[in-house]
Formats: structure tokens, C-alpha cells, sequence
């Protein structure tokens, strides 16, 4: 595959994961497990800092065990705050 040929696959693949999950920025927090990953989560709302990357990668939230998700919303929270639309942002951005 030429490089040219790539890029457009690439522009492609990006341009459909906007316009499939774009419309998610407009949304707010949900009452599912939002409060147990983000909105009530202290260590989500501390901060980056050892501790809390310790505790990322040992904890089990909502039954799931996915550290990178944590420091994401961690990062998220830290530029963005209470701000559903900055924490769909980068999800969708990691989507890319």
C-alpha cells in the first residue's frame, strides 16, 4: 500500500468515528456507573500522582478492571472537571 493510500485510509476511518460518535459530546453524565467511575470517585478527581496510579492499576471499579480508562477520566477530570463534554472528547479522540 502506497502512503498516499494510507493517509486516506486514515482520514476515512477518522472522519467516520466523528460522525458516528460525535453526537456524544452534546451528552451529559449518566446515572449508570458515571458516579462510581467519575462524578464520586476521589481518586479520579485528586489528580495524577503515585498514589493514584497505584491505584489505577490495582483497583476494580463497577467490576471491571481497566486502568488506562481511569487515568484517562483522571487526565479528563484534571483539564476539564465536572465537563461531560471534555471527558466524551478524549474518549472519542482515544476512539482515533
Amino acid at each position: 500500500m502506497t502512503r498516499k493510500f494510507i493517509c486516506i485510509i486514515v482520514i476515512f476511518l477518522t472522519l467516520a468515528t466523528f460522525i458516528a460518535f460525535g453526537r456524544t459530546l452534546g451528552n451529559d453524565f449518566i446515572n449508570l456507573d458515571d458516579d462510581l467511575y467519575i462524578t464520586e470517585n476521589n481518586h479520579i478527581q485528586s489528580g495524577i500522582n503515585p498514589e493514584n496510579i497505584k491505584w489505577a492499576f490495582t483497583a476494580v471499579v463497577a467490576g471491571n478492571w481497566h486502568p488506562l480508562t481511569l487515568l484517562s477520566h483522571t487526565m479528563a477530570w484534571r483539564f476539564f472537571g465536572p465537563n461531560a463534554f471534555g471527558h466524551h472528547l478524549i474518549n472519542l479522540l482515544l476512539l482515533n
